[in-house]
């Protein structure tokens, strides 16, 4: 039986080993999740083997990411010899038949800790699954482990987890992003093709974005919340992360509960020579310029000219208070953090960044000013609750402006790579401010994917570029997901 992976320092310096390197069995952790569930459908490989593998690779790897706090090994290997007997008996395999997964340690798994990877709840074991997981289960998929995350998912790095950061894959000194850090760190570094976060302001996305997978903060209340621990319920989305645009559909089909076998067509019919024909994209000028690293705008620039060669219609579209929108969300993820909170900062078991959340919060209820940790864009000021109402009000009314003219709005995901670990980034007011271009979708209530799109040619780390549509519209902002990957954009040019 594998143990659970105990908190400690990764190894510093080390690539995390080369999955495209492993041979015979070992090698089904490079398969995508849409091929392991095929393959274990059709019996061409057990979903015992399949867990084999990837408990090897997490055994392998883990020193170096600590992308995990729990690894389900018991009720991994007791699940996947569920799949193989089901399919023995003639019974038909489900649309994630034997692929592992790993959840966000906020989502309740039955039997194991939920911690928030906070030493609040470090003790607390769950009696029951959350919704997501129990439709996973049905769907045939693997609950591997749960990944590490910012304390109570308020970060962008998961250096404010009580056990300590996770690291990209793709550079061992850099941070995955948060706060479903853990997430991206596990499905990139190949201990599981899926992985299921949470995101509030971009912790789904930023993630994908440094880590080079595909990540979607779908429409609120597409996904349900029941078992997670809340953020800031207006603004919180259950989302999936994956290596693959057809994964990213099946894993979303699955968790909303929708036709998994539609979901895999998408990407059929975006590879089609006319995929993105009559497909409106707005370039959104607030958030697409000089704030924006040159290297990012650079791989932007390589999107653009992939959706118009497959015959998308781009064009400049305006979002005037864009720039401005971290304020009012922090101010508003602050205050809907309370309630959570409350019960758990007294212990004095939580960290200062939550803590820091929890009074700011505090300190806009009872009418003071938000004061933030540093200057914010554009000079602004810090507002009240009630001045951060007005700009989310004014937010909405643009991007509904923005959207009449166009079916998805398109940025880069975030205006810098990966940065390096210790530089003190979980502030979203101060630089190098990676939830820029995330937290509008939040506020506003609408949907987006962040999609990869090459290499920055200064620190060849991962770039993302963001699609954002209309509440509902989560099918499209798929299809332009499988369009972008079938153009090859995911290549340095």
């Amino acid at each position: 039986m594998m143990p659970a992976v105990e908190p400690r320092a990764p190894s510093p310096g080390r690539p995390a080993p080369d999955p495209a390197a492993l041979t015979g069995a070992a090698g089904l952790v490079a398969w995508s999740a849409s091929a392991i569930a095929a393959a274990v459908g059709r019996g061409d490989v057990s979903a015992v083997e399949v867990v084999e593998a990837h408990l090897a690779r997490v055994q392998e790897v883990e020193p170096h990411l600590h992308a995990l706090l729990d690894v389900h090994a018991d009720g991994a290997w007791a699940a996947a010899r569920a799949v193989d007997t089901a399919r023995a008996s003639g019974r038909a395999a489900g649309p994630l038949a034997g692929v592992p997964v790993v959840m966000k340690d906020n989502v309740a798994v039955r039997g194991r800790r939920r911690s928030c990877a906070s030493l609040a709840l470090r003790a607390d074991r769950r009696a029951a699954d959350a919704e997501v997981v129990r439709r996973l289960r049905l769907a045939g998929a693997v609950v591997l482990g749960s990944a590490n995350l910012d304390e109570f998912a308020m970060g962008a790095s998961t250096e404010t987890s009580a056990f300590g950061a996770s690291r990209n894959p793709h550079d061992l000194a850099r941070t995955p992003g948060g706060s479903s850090g853990g997430c991206a760190a596990a499905v990139a570094g190949f201990e599981v093709p899926l992985a299921v976060g949470t995101d509030t302001g971009g912790s789904v996305r930023e993630p994908a974005a440094q880590c080079g997978l595909l990540g979607l903060a779908p429409s609120p209340r597409a996904v349900p919340m029941q078992g997670v621990v809340p953020f800031a319920p207006e603004l919180d989305r259950v989302g999936p992360l994956a290596r693959t645009a057809a994964d990213l559909a099946l894993l979303t089909a699955v968790l909303t509960g929708t036709d998994a076998a539609a979901a895999a067509r998408i990407g059929d019919d975006a590879g089609d020579a006319a995929g993105a024909q009559g497909l409106r994209v707005g370039l959104v000028t607030q958030m697409c310029g000089e704030s924006n690293r040159p290297d990012v705008l650079e791989r932007l620039a390589a999107v653009v000219a992939a959706l118009e060669a497959a015959g998308a219609e781009v064009a400049a579209a305006a979002w005037p208070s864009a720039r401005a929108a971290l304020a009012p969300y922090y101010a508003v993820s602050s205050v809907g953090a309370v309630p959570s909170l409350a019960r758990h900062v007294g212990t004095r078991l939580v960290g200062p960044e939550a803590t820091r959340r929890y009074h700011a919060g505090l300190d806009m209820l009872d009418g003071e000013p938000l004061l933030g940790g540093g200057p914010l864009p554009d000079g602004a000021v810090g507002p009240t609750l009630a001045d951060a109402r007005d700009q989310q009000r004014v937010l909405r009314a643009e991007a509904r402006d923005a959207l009449d003219g166009c079916d998805v709005l398109l940025s880069p995901t975030m205006p810098v790579t990966a940065p390096r670990l210790g530089g003190h980034v979980d502030d979203p007011l101060t630089p190098p401010r990676t939830d820029w271009w995330t937290v509008q979708a939040n506020l506003v209530g609408a949907a987006a994917v962040s999609v990869p799109c090459g290499r920055s040619a200064v620190d060849g780390m991962p770039v993302g570029v963001q699609a954002m549509a209309r509440a509902g519209d989560d099918h499209l902002l798929l299809r332009v997901a499988a369009l972008l990957e079938a153009a090859g954009v995911d290549t340095a040019d």
